[in-house]
């Protein structure tokens, strides 16, 4: 219990103990196993694994759109789009994102996310 007890204060230090990290890192692995990429995006941003979680994120993202749940596909391409990585892997994620602002009728958001995706690719 102590030692759990340290990991949460470490986390909330803004340090993460490594037993933390590598609970999210195996919590991560099984839900990619069982096809659960939402699942597993949130346990691989716990963990640190930025790369990981975008890539998670838009393969929940794409489940949400399958299923016509827009509004969460959006949330999850918003949320990789705010995880850093390369600008053409970014701008392909707001392209995403944009197409589903469209749908949604928001077209001052759709409007943003395409801006911002042609920033990076120039």
């Amino acid at each position: 219990i102590l030692r759990w007890a340290l990991a949460i204060m470490e986390q909330q230090a803004g340090r993460a103990h490594p037993d933390v990290l590598r609970g999210h890192a195996e919590a991560a692995d099984f839900y990619q196993r069982w096809g659960r990429p939402a699942e597993a995006a949130r346990h691989l941003v716990l963990a640190g694994d930025a790369p990981a979680a975008r890539a998670q994120l838009v393969a929940a993202a794409a489940e949400a759109r399958r299923l016509g749940a827009v509004d969460e596909a959006a949330g999850f391409l918003a949320e990789a789009a705010g995880l850093g990585g390369e600008a053409p892997e970014r701008a392909e994620i707001l392209l995403l994102l944009a197409a589903c602002e469209a749908w949604r009728g928001r077209r001052d958001a759709m409007e943003e996310a395409f801006g911002a995706a042609g920033a990076l690719l120039e």
